[in-house]
């Protein structure tokens, strides 16, 4: 997602250094079932208190959690635009989050102090129900669709993640699990949304305050889980990964997405295939990570060799979902997985890595390239003529973008050789924002593709307008954040001898930390 120019970052979110993986290992138990000391759904709540004691994790007279909100206490007000300065320095940098340990919970100003912790749940301890309902209500009637390429029934963040976290809610407090996670970083998500839209400060603070509460309760349980080998956690633990990305793109500007992608592709990759084929749930959310892994992945090349020679098992677990959620073909997500081992493999050649294998492996770039100019999309004949549409005009979007990246980045092909295609491009990017009223959001990764390459000036304008209008429809400010770095971009372009300058190859965006399409 789009960001601004933070370099550098010591925060490790939920994965602690490389710690975090010298314990987990490929389980030999049978999906579902849970690990030995653990108890399903998901594992007991470090300090648990007795029936009459206090609550979990509750902080105790005169003491405080690194970065937490006291109650009633007051965020000050800042420069940044929607937002208060505590607001975008604390949320941001979720390193100062507490580490799981065996001794206390997760603390937070969320609970009631002084409830009786047994038989309540998750949801039984949320303070202020008025306000944690109408943030649950912006998730489901605005911000999941916000997130999404294709509005309505088919959103995997409402059929699929939505019912994760309720599970998660209503599941007793003494217990933690991937789905609780899930539920509270969908109510920080929603929450720092909403205070976006909030005029008066009171109202703003508030919601930036149950954001960061939330924040810290997701990031705790989710940190707790992580380090479990209970298979039967693996698709909330999953789902609560990609919702932390999806956090990060809420935000703003933050170098921390890199860590979490990269820790959660380790992650993933310590267990067996076949945990994701155990449910449609877990096979859809497995793609939808893969997908942002492979979009990721294409970024890491260009700036970040060492951190991004990944391999992460592509065949999809059941049956293909993507197409319908997000409008992109298997044909060609499966392309750009190809242009990514093609580039690694330039990368480890460069480097003197002889492997003959893997080498005859690797697919052709002209052979590839054929592939892709024949994998246009075809138009669905559905009952709901909104949903081809939105569908087909996605799928188009992304077959541009993969001919665009690939000339560019394998074929080293000039600026001028590529304006066709963005041309093309922009005639479905216009046609999508024209078939729906709904709130929706394509993928960053090919409108910026697309939109970074425009050279001529009727493009730029086509490309600016474009631009606009998906940050006026999805409320996300990450549109307006890339709009900016794009046009400094054609102006750095217009300079004596950097006409044909490649996007990540200008200082905007090599040592760009923050910036990440996804």
């Amino acid at each position: 997602m789009a960001g601004g120019f933070v370099h550098g970052s010591t925060d490790i979110g939920p994965f602690q250094g490389g710690a975090m993986f010298g314990t987990r290992r490929r389980s030999s138990t049978v999906p579902g079932s849970a690990a030995p000391g653990s108890s399903a759904p998901g594992n007991s709540v470090p300090g648990s208190t007795a029936p009459g004691s206090s609550v979990p994790g509750s902080v105790a007279p005169g003491s405080s959690v690194p970065g937490s909100v006291a109650p009633g206490s007051s965020i000050p007000d800042g420069s940044v635009p929607g937002s208060s300065e505590r607001m975008e320095a604390t949320y941001t940098d979720i390193g100062w989050l507490p580490q799981t340990d065996t001794t206390r919970g997760p603390s937070s100003c969320l609970m009631r102090v002084g409830t009786r912790a047994s038989g309540l749940r998750h949801l039984d301890l949320l303070s202020d129900p008025g306000l944690q309902s109408e943030i649950i209500e912006h998730w489901t009637q605005s911000l999941c669709d916000s997130f999404n390429p294709v509005p309505g029934m088919n959103n995997p963040m409402r059929c699929t993640f939505t019912p994760i976290a309720l599970e998660g809610a209503q599941s007793d407090c003494t217990v933690s699990s991937g789905s609780v996670a899930l539920f509270h970083l969908i109510c920080a998500a929603s929450a720092f949304s909403l205070s976006r839209m909030r005029a008066l400060p009171d109202a703003k603070r508030a919601l930036e305050r149950m954001a960061l509460e939330h924040h810290n309760h997701g990031i705790t349980h989710m940190r707790q889980n992580i380090q479990s080998n209970d298979e039967s956690q693996c698709v909330s633990i999953l789902a609560s990964l990609v919702m932390c990305l999806y956090n990060d793109a809420i935000t703003g500007p933050t170098p921390y997405w890199r860590l979490h992608m990269r820790g959660a592709v380790k992650w993933v990759n310590h267990f067996d295939y076949q945990v994701w084929q155990q449910s449609e749930s877990a096979s859809l959310i497995y793609q939808m990570f893969n997908c942002m892994a492979t979009y990721i992945q294409s970024q890491f090349l260009l700036v970040d060799h060492d951190e991004s020679l990944w391999d992460l098992p592509f065949d999809s677990p059941g049956p293909y979902m993507l197409d319908l959620a997000f409008g992109l073909p298997l044909s060609l997500l499966r392309g750009l997985s190809s242009i990514n081992q093609i580039h690694m493999a330039r990368i480890r050649s460069n480097r003197g890595y002889t492997d003959d294998a893997m080498q005859t492996s690797i697919p052709n770039v002209d052979r590839l390239e054929l592939e892709l100019y024949m994998s246009m999309p075809t138009k669905l004949h559905s009952s709901d003529k909104v949903l081809d549409e939105m569908v087909y005009h996605n799928g188009y979007i992304h077959y541009y973008a993969n001919l665009i990246y690939m000339k560019r980045v394998l074929k080293d092909a000039s600026i001028e050789g590529v304006q066709s295609l963005i041309e093309q491009a922009l005639d479905h990017i216009e046609a999508l924002q024209t078939t729906t009223s709904k709130t929706f959001s394509p993928f960053l990764w090919p409108i910026s593709i697309i939109a970074l390459d425009a050279y001529h000036t009727t493009l730029q304008r086509r490309s600016s307008r474009c631009l606009d209008t998906f940050a006026r429809r999805s409320g996300l400010d990450m549109w307006n954040q890339l709009s900016q770095l794009i046009k400094e971009l054609w102006a750095l372009r217009e300079t004596q001898g950097n006409a044909n300058m490649k996007w990540h190859e200008s200082s905007l965006f090599f040592a760009n930390h923050t910036f990440m399409m996804l």
